[in-house]
């Protein structure tokens, strides 16, 4: 759910399309936006929402503030990433609170920026923020994931706690755990719970990849996150891993839903490649019993096409005979 999928019309033609689940991103929500999200999906999929809305708790990854408009960088760019009254003369300025994460960068590390997509070169670090060279080009918006090093910095302090309040107060029972690196994360959830959940946990991390055979016993299904998990692996390792990780779920008999990066063409607004379409069939052949679309649906140009697009991708794979319902 996004800015481009919130409009009654939208999320009935979503659900037309065959989207049978609603994902909340609430690393990018207020408490305002997500009553009124929540209340246009159980008007528009009454028949799909009490089951299928679904709250991405956000993790301890630590994110950027809000910016005034989307900044375009350019490599050789001068960039500051914190308090914005402290920004040097001439430098572009991004909100970000170093002070609330641990370990801060230091000198010489890189900063990765909207799931590595935007590369930074740490040059000076200070109390109020840092100062850096941008190495790819790229645009710059909210709310963006920050990421350096071996990309186990967190947050000092867990950030779900007040959304998980707010989303069982609205009758939301099923959530996605992000940075979920083992059990005892899951325990934590658990432990602030009024009643009875499900829990899904995002594997997006090294140390998840790790922990993941008692990931994947802990609960009945779990995520693979791309985008993240790309910022943390080498890149040529990940789809490796995410191999694995496929057929370790479906070994055990568990669920395995992949997440991020599955139709970026449509993201874009443009053709479906058949690249794209190859590799999801190959996710499925491995183990994949679901989908999550991100920025396709979120903030695309047109979120409706990209689940029929994807559905499209699940059914001819079933027709052919090979194996289970998949979720979209």
């Amino acid at each position: 759910m996004g800015p481009a999928s919130e409009g009654a019309r939208t999320l009935a033609a979503l659900r037309a399309a065959g989207a049978d689940a609603f994902r909340l991103n609430l690393a990018h929500a207020s408490p305002e936006w997500l009553a009124r999200t929540v209340d246009a999906v159980r008007r528009a999929a009454p028949d799909a929402a009490e089951s299928q809305l679904i709250a991405d708790l956000p993790g301890r990854k630590p994110r950027t503030g809000e910016l005034a408009r989307p900044l375009t960088v350019r490599p050789g760019d001068a960039l500051w990433l914190g308090e914005v009254a402290a920004a040097p003369a001439g430098v572009a300025a991004v909100p970000f609170d170093l002070g609330a994460v641990d370990p801060a960068p230091v000198p010489g590390d890189t900063v990765r920026l909207r799931d590595g997509q935007v590369r930074l070169a740490v040059g000076e670090v200070g109390r109020y923020g840092l100062r850096a060279e941008c190495l790819d080009a790229g645009e710059l918006t909210n709310r963006m994931g920050v990421t350096w090093g071996d990309g186990e910095a967190r947050l000092r302090t867990d950030a779900w706690a007040g959304a998980l309040a707010a989303c069982w107060k609205l009758g939301i029972r099923r959530y996605l755990v992000s940075y979920c690196d083992g059990p005892a994360d899951l325990a934590a959830v658990v432990a602030r719970l009024p009643g009875p959940a499900r829990l899904v946990p995002k594997i997006e991390t090294e140390a998840a990849v790790n922990a993941a055979a008692t990931l994947i016993a802990a609960a009945a299904c779990g995520c693979i996150a791309r985008g993240d998990l790309g910022t943390q692996v080498p890149p040529a390792r990940l789809p490796g891993i995410e191999r694995r990780l496929l057929e370790a779920a479906r070994a055990a008999g568990k669920g395995m839903l992949l997440a991020g990066g599955l139709l970026p063409s449509a993201a874009a607004g443009q053709a479906v490649t058949r690249a794209e379409r190859a590799a999801l069939h190959y996710a499925l052949v491995h183990g994949a019993t679901g989908f999550i679309l991100s920025e396709e649906t979120a903030v695309g140009p047109a979120p409706a096409a990209a689940v029929a697009e994807l559905c499209a991708i699940v059914e001819a794979w079933e027709e052919q005979g090979t194996g289970e319902r998949v979720n979209g």
